[in-house]
């Protein structure tokens, strides 16, 4: 379940200019197309009780692949002796809906949602998803409004100083368990399940585990000489598999 920070509460839904501009401030970008980032502020609670107002979610989806695929260059051109699972890992590490959370909570995207009652009334100005989608959303608006590279270079402004600390692990550091979970939470929004499916050779000198992993549908085993050793195996082919 999405995090929600009980401090924060959703007063009434501002005015559809003002919630405009301050999107456009935030985001440092002025739209053509007024209505795109009120929709992309727009929650589908909203929706339910505004049934002439789109939600976010069709611009939620064109901006996670802005994002990924603008990642994806950033990764690949920053780290050009990087292999492909810690490229995975370095992407995920911005693109994860907590990176985006975190990232619009500080913008104040919370205050500008337009929620439904039901969903202003539990926190939902503070869903971890809410405020991922809201920020996607609005990557997705600028996209929409005026293509790639504009939306691109918003989000390059936004997340200047993250994308100047990534680095990749020392050699043999790489997590394959911390990389699974990462991208298991940025696509399915949930953390992978793990599980041990064989056991042989226990107490003697050469014990193999086996161990299954599944994330959103998806699943991979691997075996090994430890439970964890094991874990780290399946989590990497998994990794793997759904990159």
């Amino acid at each position: 379940m999405a995090k929600t920070d009980p401090s924060v509460r959703k007063e009434a839904a501002a005015p559809s200019a003002e919630l405009v501009a301050g999107a456009e401030r935030v985001f440092g970008y002025v739209f053509a197309d007024k209505a795109l980032p009120l929709e992309a502020l727009t929650h589908p609670s909203w929706t339910c009780e505004h049934p002439s107002d789109p939600n976010n979610q069709r611009l939620e989806f064109l901006g996670d692949a802005v994002i990924d695929l603008r990642l994806a260059q950033i990764v690949f051109k920053k780290f050009p002796d990087s292999r492909e699972g810690e490229m995975t890992r370095l992407r995920a590490s911005l693109a994860s809906g907590e990176a985006l959370a975190k990232k619009a909570a500080a913008l104040g995207l919370g205050r500008m949602l337009r929620l439904g009652n039901g969903e202003a009334a539990v926190g939902g100005a503070g869903n971890t998803h809410n405020l991922a989608d809201a920020f996607e959303a609005l990557v997705g608006a600028i996209c929409a409004d005026a293509g790639y590279e504009s939306a691109a270079a918003a989000f390059d402004a936004l997340f200047r100083e993250e994308i100047e600390a990534l680095a990749p692990m020392p050699a043999g550091g790489e997590n394959p368990r911390s990389a699974l979970q990462m991208l298991a939470q940025r696509k399915f929004g949930e953390n992978p399940s793990y599980a041990v499916t064989g056991e042989t050779g226990v107490g003697g000198p050469n014990p193999v585990f086996t161990v299954r992993v599944s994330a959103g549908g998806a699943v991979a085993t691997g075996s090994g000489r430890t439970k964890r050793a094991a874990a780290a195996v399946a989590a990497a082919a998994l990794v793997k598999e759904l990159s």
